[in-house]
């Protein structure tokens, strides 16, 4: 497999980082999709997913789809992500939880992820959802973790690949002692969630 078998698809919801940008252009099937849905709705993020896979099966004839969210930031670890012998591959990357997404089941998050058109073809539509509790009032397994769930169904295990860097808002606060604190903006001054 090498670049020109992959089709790079970058949601766009806010703007692209400028190095992912130019990691990008050494691609030559490359596009952007935006978000049609603002951050805090992310059921219409996983339909805009949707739509891109959909888009990639009816309109290319690429072996590859690989998904990139903007606020990705390609390292040299994030190479293996173009020529691993893998149907569903992906990098794995500090989520703005601060934890590592998907480190605990196994699954791998939708920000970097490449997919084999053999895979989507196999894999029970719709491909990515968010599934709730029976209740209705929680997450049960975001769009990444359904997606991943339905490829095992099928067959396909996604693998980890390498690594790729996650731009987030950080705060920088300055302790009473003049050394600096670091901490996620949705956390508190201290770096507690």
């Amino acid at each position: 497999m090498d670049r020109n078998d992959i089709q790079v698809v970058v949601f766009d919801g806010r703007p692209a980082d400028p190095r992912l940008r130019e990691w990008m252009n050494t691609f030559p099937h490359r596009q952007y999709a935006s978000h049609i849905a603002p951050k805090g709705y992310p059921d219409l993020v996983a339909m805009q997913r949707n739509r891109v896979c959909r888009w990639f099966l009816d309109r290319t004839k690429l072996d590859y789809l690989l998904l990139l969210d903007s606020d990705m930031i390609p390292i040299e670890a994030t190479e293996p992500i173009k020529t691993a012998e893998a149907p569903i591959a992906g990098c794995c990357y500090i989520q703005n939880g601060g934890v590592i997404g998907h480190e605990e089941d196994g699954a791998l998050s939708a920000g970097c992820l490449r997919i084999s058109r053999t895979a989507l073809e196999a894999i029970e539509t719709p491909w990515f959802d968010w599934e709730l509790t029976k209740d209705g009032c929680g997450v049960q397994a975001c769009d990444c973790g359904h997606f991943c769930a339905r490829a095992r169904e099928a067959g396909y295990f996604p693998k980890t690949v390498g690594r790729i860097d996650h731009a987030m808002l950080m705060r920088v606060s300055i302790n009473d002692d003049d050394t600096f604190r670091t901490s996620l903006l949705h956390e508190d001054s201290h770096g507690k969630k």
